[in-house]
């Protein structure tokens, strides 16, 4: 039986979880996200609404969509070093995180972090790395 590797499966699992969470955290927040945009004149006179902020979320999660499926689905070697990069651009938003008030929504943005780290370092394991670099992208429905 051929198919994806076990750690591609982690990866899978890490990663879309870590999707539902910043969809729930998006609704959970999207109030005072609305708030924040309103309170801000400058913003609403070069015409950004809470409408602008759906949709700037639904824009960025399907471009993580894509990426995942073009790892986890293609065998992206260039798209898992994307997801990289991107990831440790995230990382840079922990220290700001960490400096706003403790509450549910820092430690769910902090769990939904730690999900898409585990993600991306299943990426590296060794069954992930040479399926990635030599990976014909086929998959077997045995896998499933």
């Amino acid at each position: 039986m051929t198919g994806r590797p076990r750690s591609i499966l982690i990866f899978e699992r890490l990663f879309l979880a870590s999707m539902i969470g910043s969809i729930i955290g998006f609704v959970l927040s999207y109030d005072a996200i609305a708030d924040a945009i309103g309170a801000e004149p400058d913003l609403v006179r070069v015409g950004i609404s809470p409408a602008s902020a759906i949709a700037f979320f639904a824009l960025t999660t399907a471009i993580w969509l894509l990426l995942y499926w073009l790892v986890a689905h293609r065998a992206s070697n260039a798209a898992k070093w994307v997801l990289t990069v991107l990831t440790g651009l995230g990382l840079l938003m922990v220290p700001l995180t960490l400096a706003s008030e403790a509450n549910f929504a820092m430690f769910f943005s902090l769990m939904v972090t730690a999900l898409g780290v585990g993600a991306v370092l299943a990426l590296f394991r060794p069954d992930a790395r040479d399926w990635l670099e030599g990976g014909s992208g086929v998959e077997d429905a045995d896998t499933y």
